[in-house]
């Protein structure tokens, strides 16, 4: 037996194995996107995310479910948790009206270990456009723990009922970076009055005008729906 132990200094690829073994489940068709498997096999649909050995399954009714973890099971001999708790981090509580997603004990975990637990929360994120030096670096984090603290109960909410329109909504800030003069695309879509994709990110090049920035926010948001 070795002696030595490894310390990853990032997470293992997802194991691309397991794309192989699973072709075993009669799929008519399937695909592998980042860390992520659907498959469309005799038994329905379903999906696969998979971040190193930690594995999510979701699909129809519970006996596909229950075969295909069986299935599984033979393959790999995986430890099955029951309905999905936690997540990466991520907190699944459901109700009768749907289901919510937070980070609360994720984030009471940062919180206690920067020895924050009975700090006041701050009611306010940082600016943007600030430049720091090293000490002002540590205090900014030391304020967006205090933050998250004040927020940790916040999440999103997944209504039981609700129909299936995906709505998408967008907006540019022209010229945000003042480096760089690039401007800000934001974007948000829901599928009923679920919120199922978010981003805010810089543009990768300068806009001209306010309409041209609009413009490549909306072609963001467009090739996030498609």
């Amino acid at each position: 037996m070795t002696k030595f132990i490894c310390r990853l200094l990032k997470d293992v690829q997802f194991l691309r194995g397991m794309f192989a073994n699973i072709r075993g489940l009669s799929m008519a068709s399937s695909k592998l996107q980042d860390n992520e498997i659907k498959s469309v096999t005799s038994l329905g649909f379903f999906r696969l995310l998979v971040y190193v050995d930690d594995v999510l399954l979701s699909g129809p009714p519970e006996e596909v479910i229950i075969e295909i973890k069986q299935y599984l099971d033979k393959q790999f001999t995986i430890k099955d948790l029951g309905r999905t708790k936690y997540f990466l981090g991520l907190e699944i509580a459901r109700f009768k009206e749907g289901l919510t997603v937070t980070q609360t004990k994720y984030i009471r975990y940062i919180v206690a270990d920067t020895g924050l637990s009975h700090a006041n929360a701050a009611s306010i994120p940082l600016p943007s456009n600030i430049k720091f030096t090293t000490d002002q670096h540590w205090d900014a984090t030391i304020h967006l723990v205090k933050y998250v603290k004040g927020i940790a109960r916040r999440g999103l909410i997944f209504p039981a009922i609700g129909n299936l329109n995906l709505t998408a909504y967008h907006d540019a800030d022209w010229a945000t970076c003042m480096d760089t003069r690039r401007s800000l695309t934001g974007y948000c879509i829901f599928l009923g009055a679920s919120l199922i994709s978010w981003k805010t990110k810089k543009q990768t090049i300068v806009s001209r005008s306010i309409v041209e920035a609009e413009y490549r926010s909306m072609g963001t948001t467009s090739c996030e729906l498609t």
